[in-house]
Protein backbone atom coordinates (compact mmCIF):
# COMPACT_ATOMS: atom_id res chain seq x y z
CA UNK A 1 0.00 0.00 0.00
CA UNK A 2 1.37 3.05 -1.17
CA UNK A 3 1.54 5.49 2.09
CA UNK A 4 4.02 8.47 1.04
CA UNK A 5 5.55 9.11 -1.99
CA UNK A 6 8.09 6.04 -2.94
CA UNK A 7 6.93 4.35 0.11
CA UNK A 8 4.99 1.25 0.23
CA UNK A 9 3.30 -0.35 3.60
CA UNK A 10 3.27 -4.39 3.65
CA UNK A 11 3.47 -7.54 6.19
CA UNK A 12 7.26 -7.74 7.26
CA UNK A 13 7.04 -11.11 6.92
CA UNK A 14 6.16 -10.37 3.22
CA UNK A 15 9.68 -8.51 2.89
CA UNK A 16 11.69 -9.83 6.05
CA UNK A 17 15.31 -10.98 4.73
CA UNK A 18 14.57 -10.65 1.41
CA UNK A 19 16.49 -8.91 -1.37
CA UNK A 20 15.78 -7.50 -4.70
CA UNK A 21 12.39 -7.06 -4.15
CA UNK A 22 10.16 -5.55 -6.94
CA UNK A 23 7.23 -3.41 -6.40
CA UNK A 24 4.40 -4.91 -9.10
CA UNK A 25 0.94 -3.16 -10.27
CA UNK A 26 -1.96 -3.41 -12.16
CA UNK A 27 -2.79 -0.68 -14.20
CA UNK A 28 -5.64 -1.48 -16.94
CA UNK A 29 -5.22 -5.25 -16.35
CA UNK A 30 -2.24 -4.93 -17.17
CA UNK A 31 0.52 -6.18 -14.81
CA UNK A 32 3.75 -3.57 -14.53
CA UNK A 33 6.91 -3.50 -12.87
CA UNK A 34 6.88 0.10 -10.91
CA UNK A 35 9.95 0.29 -9.28
CA UNK A 36 12.87 -1.51 -6.79
CA UNK A 37 13.10 -1.47 -3.09
CA UNK A 38 16.10 0.16 -1.77
CA UNK A 39 15.60 0.39 1.66
CA UNK A 40 13.22 -2.16 3.91
CA UNK A 41 12.44 -1.29 7.57
CA UNK A 42 10.46 -3.56 9.62
CA UNK A 43 8.81 -2.52 12.87
CA UNK A 44 11.57 -3.23 15.79
CA UNK A 45 8.91 -5.23 17.56
CA UNK A 46 7.87 -7.83 14.96
CA UNK A 47 8.46 -11.31 16.03
CA UNK A 48 7.86 -13.64 13.34
CA UNK A 49 6.25 -16.34 15.24
CA UNK A 50 4.24 -14.06 17.30
CA UNK A 51 0.58 -13.57 15.86
CA UNK A 52 0.10 -9.93 18.08
CA UNK A 53 3.42 -8.35 17.30
CA UNK A 54 3.62 -5.62 14.67
CA UNK A 55 4.01 -7.61 11.35
CA UNK A 56 4.61 -4.46 9.27
CA UNK A 57 7.56 -3.32 6.99
CA UNK A 58 7.93 0.20 5.23
CA UNK A 59 9.40 -0.69 1.69
CA UNK A 60 11.51 2.57 0.38
CA UNK A 61 11.05 2.92 -3.41
CA UNK A 62 13.96 3.63 -6.12
CA UNK A 63 11.40 5.85 -8.28
CA UNK A 64 7.82 7.46 -7.14
CA UNK A 65 5.11 5.12 -8.44
CA UNK A 66 2.74 6.36 -11.61
CA UNK A 67 -0.53 7.75 -11.36
CA UNK A 68 -3.13 6.19 -10.28
CA UNK A 69 -0.68 5.18 -7.31
CA UNK A 70 -1.43 7.49 -4.44
CA UNK A 71 -1.40 7.69 -0.62
CA UNK A 72 -4.77 6.95 0.63
CA UNK A 73 -5.70 8.51 4.05
CA UNK A 74 -4.88 6.57 7.17
CA UNK A 75 -7.40 6.62 9.94
CA UNK A 76 -6.24 7.27 13.20
CA UNK A 77 -9.81 5.55 14.41
CA UNK A 78 -9.53 1.94 16.07
CA UNK A 79 -11.93 -0.73 13.60
CA UNK A 80 -15.13 -1.27 14.93
CA UNK A 81 -16.39 -4.70 16.29
CA UNK A 82 -18.66 -5.87 13.44
CA UNK A 83 -17.42 -2.84 11.73
CA UNK A 84 -17.43 -3.74 7.38
CA UNK A 85 -14.00 -3.81 6.03
CA UNK A 86 -12.92 -3.62 2.80
CA UNK A 87 -9.22 -6.23 1.80
CA UNK A 88 -7.97 -4.91 -1.68
CA UNK A 89 -5.74 -8.09 -2.90
CA UNK A 90 -4.27 -9.79 -5.40
CA UNK A 91 -3.85 -13.65 -4.10
CA UNK A 92 -6.58 -16.07 -4.29
CA UNK A 93 -10.03 -15.19 -2.75
CA UNK A 94 -11.44 -19.08 -2.48
CA UNK A 95 -10.09 -22.20 -2.44
CA UNK A 96 -9.85 -23.67 -6.01
CA UNK A 97 -10.10 -20.72 -7.63
CA UNK A 98 -7.17 -19.35 -9.77
CA UNK A 99 -7.28 -15.45 -9.19
CA UNK A 100 -4.14 -14.70 -8.04
CA UNK A 101 -2.42 -11.41 -9.74
CA UNK A 102 -6.12 -10.40 -10.85
CA UNK A 103 -6.86 -7.23 -7.92
CA UNK A 104 -10.13 -8.23 -5.73
CA UNK A 105 -12.08 -6.19 -3.60
CA UNK A 106 -13.87 -8.16 -0.16
CA UNK A 107 -15.75 -6.55 2.08
CA UNK A 108 -15.43 -8.55 5.58
CA UNK A 109 -16.62 -7.60 9.34
CA UNK A 110 -14.53 -7.02 11.98
CA UNK A 111 -15.14 -10.24 14.26
CA UNK A 112 -12.84 -9.68 16.99
CA UNK A 113 -9.62 -6.96 18.38
CA UNK A 114 -6.91 -8.70 20.68
CA UNK A 115 -3.97 -7.22 21.92
CA UNK A 116 -2.96 -5.74 18.78
CA UNK A 117 -4.18 -7.34 15.95
CA UNK A 118 -8.31 -6.99 14.36
CA UNK A 119 -9.27 -10.82 12.93
CA UNK A 120 -11.99 -10.43 9.83
CA UNK A 121 -14.66 -13.16 9.75
CA UNK A 122 -14.76 -14.48 5.73
CA UNK A 123 -15.45 -18.28 7.81
CA UNK A 124 -18.99 -17.99 5.25
CA UNK A 125 -17.44 -17.12 1.86
CA UNK A 126 -13.83 -16.44 0.55
CA UNK A 127 -12.18 -13.31 0.85
CA UNK A 128 -8.73 -13.45 1.25
CA UNK A 129 -6.19 -16.33 1.03
CA UNK A 130 -2.98 -17.30 0.15
CA UNK A 131 -0.94 -14.25 -1.26
CA UNK A 132 -3.25 -11.42 0.38
CA UNK A 133 -0.96 -10.80 2.79
CA UNK A 134 0.17 -7.31 3.06
CA UNK A 135 -2.71 -6.12 0.68
CA UNK A 136 -4.28 -2.78 2.64
CA UNK A 137 -7.91 -3.30 4.51
CA UNK A 138 -10.14 0.34 3.98
CA UNK A 139 -13.22 1.18 5.62
CA UNK A 140 -15.32 3.89 4.08
CA UNK A 141 -16.59 6.54 7.09
CA UNK A 142 -18.58 9.61 6.19
CA UNK A 143 -18.03 8.75 2.60
CA UNK A 144 -14.31 8.86 2.84
CA UNK A 145 -12.11 6.17 2.37
CA UNK A 146 -9.09 5.38 5.00
CA UNK A 147 -6.62 2.89 5.34
CA UNK A 148 -7.07 1.23 8.51
CA UNK A 149 -5.13 -1.91 8.16
CA UNK A 150 -2.54 -4.49 6.04
CA UNK A 151 -3.39 -8.22 6.41
CA UNK A 152 -0.99 -10.19 8.34
CA UNK A 153 -2.23 -13.53 7.89
CA UNK A 154 -4.70 -14.44 5.63
CA UNK A 155 -5.52 -18.49 4.41
CA UNK A 156 -8.68 -19.29 3.17
CA UNK A 157 -11.71 -20.25 5.39
CA UNK A 158 -9.97 -19.08 8.86
CA UNK A 159 -9.78 -15.44 9.63
CA UNK A 160 -7.92 -12.85 8.59
CA UNK A 161 -6.02 -10.85 10.78
CA UNK A 162 -4.51 -7.53 10.22
CA UNK A 163 -2.41 -4.76 12.08
CA UNK A 164 -4.11 -1.61 12.33
CA UNK A 165 -2.76 1.58 11.42
CA UNK A 166 -3.64 3.57 14.06
CA UNK A 167 -1.83 2.08 16.41
CA UNK A 168 1.09 2.26 14.56
CA UNK A 169 0.36 5.46 12.85
CA UNK A 170 3.63 7.02 15.25
CA UNK A 171 5.77 4.27 14.00
CA UNK A 172 4.81 5.02 10.34
CA UNK A 173 5.21 8.49 10.17
CA UNK A 174 8.71 8.50 12.06
CA UNK A 175 9.63 5.84 9.60
CA UNK A 176 8.57 7.95 6.58
CA UNK A 177 10.27 10.84 7.98
CA UNK A 178 13.26 8.94 8.38
CA UNK A 179 13.42 7.52 5.03
CA UNK A 180 12.87 10.89 3.76
CA UNK A 181 8.97 10.77 2.38
CA UNK A 182 7.05 12.32 5.03
CA UNK A 183 3.17 11.33 5.06
CA UNK A 184 1.03 13.79 3.61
Amino acid sequence: TVVAQGLVLTAAHCAFERKNLTIIGNINNTIYRLANVTDIVVHPDYERNDKSSPDLAVLKLSEALPYPYRPPLQSVQPVRIEERLFLVGYGVTMEGYQTMGMPTITALPVIEKVDKVVELNQWQRGGGCSGNSGAPVFSVRSGATFLVGIATKARCGFTIVIAPVSIYHDWIAETALRLGSPLE
